[in-house]
């Protein structure tokens, strides 16, 4: 992603049920770091030929946080009641 772009970060979530109905939210942190408070957004959920991502606008045109370059670490917690998950997705990589 280019860090002039604004656009949907969208992270697929594999479950055993559909998870929109919960509330999710994401954080982007550097590198390997480990979120903290105040790095969580309210994020969205999106299914596209029946898989679910979860979904954070990102960039500096409106987006919830903007990324500067480098690679980054995206994070999803998701508040299911009972289960609480909190899953690592992938790193991305702005330029």
């Amino acid at each position: 992603m280019d860090r002039l772009s604004t656009e949907y970060l969208q992270i697929p979530i594999t479950a055993d049920a559909d998870p929109t109905g919960y509330p999710v939210r994401i954080a982007v942190v550097p590198d390997d770091d480990r979120p903290a408070d105040g790095d969580w957004h309210n994020a969205t959920w999106s299914t596209i030929s029946g898989t679910h991502y979860a979904q954070l606008l990102v960039g500096p045109d409106g987006g919830a946080i903007t990324l500067g370059p480098g690679r980054w670490r995206p994070w999803i917690d998701i508040d299911a009641g009972t289960e609480h998950p909190v899953i690592a997705a992938p790193y991305i990589q702005i330029t």
